[in-house]
């Protein structure tokens, strides 16, 4: 993460930064970033690129962490909400308020897609922890629910989170950016929880 230097700029320094970090990861990749482009879409010297990040990778996690709070600024009302309504009836919505997002700040989606899609190994094993997390934070609201009665107790709360996850990070992404309508998006959503939430087999199939 940025050093103590980087964190002691003026706010609109670290902006113009930022920005410049955001253009340069948006425009290569993470694979095909160099310092020298990063210096130079910055406007500042190289050694002081080093003074305010370890490296290139450094770099990237701190636009990773950029992406996170500013969605969770889009998520928190939602997230609120949770305790007072099923997450299964929430899903849709969080869906919604993250395409929305992804509307407004396009290029922090498109960096967050290069995270799983890059080779390089740190980065990898830095989506993988991320993923690991994420994936326990859905199976802590999963078991929240089936507490209250909204869903089963006993059923494989880690596969379901895993599921969710992946679609709503790789499937919906991949679809925003290829420019599918968000109205389509959100349909698409409800018939995939709909699936979770319900099942496909009947009761009575084999009675």
């Amino acid at each position: 993460m940025p050093k103590k230097t980087f964190m002691n700029l003026s706010e609109g320094k670290k902006r113009a930064i930022t920005n410049g970090l955001i253009k340069v990861f948006d425009e290569y990749g993470y694979d095909k970033t160099t310092v020298a482009n990063i210096v130079k879409t910055c406007h500042i010297p190289r050694g002081s690129f080093y003074q305010y990040f370890e490296d290139k990778y450094d770099a990237f996690r701190y636009l990773i962490d950029v992406n996170q709070k500013e969605k969770m600024i889009y998520l928190k009302p939602y997230l609120d909400k949770l305790g007072t309504v099923s997450f299964f009836d929430l899903y849709v919505d969080l869906i919604d308020v993250g395409l929305q997002f992804a509307e407004d700040r396009p290029e922090l989606v498109r960096i967050w897609m290069r995270f799983y899609q890059t080779v390089d190994r740190r980065v990898d094993y830095e989506w993988k922890l991320f993923e690991s997390m994420a994936i326990d934070a859905l199976v802590d609201l999963l078991e929240q629910d089936a507490k209250q009665g909204c869903s089963k107790k006993k059923y494989d709360k880690h596969m379901v989170a895993k599921m969710l996850f992946r679609y709503q990070s790789m499937e919906i992404l991949e679809a925003f950016n290829r420019g599918v309508e968000k109205e389509v998006i959100k349909e698409e959503a409800r018939k995939f929880m709909h699936i979770i939430r319900y099942g496909v087999e009947s009761e009575a199939c084999y009675e």
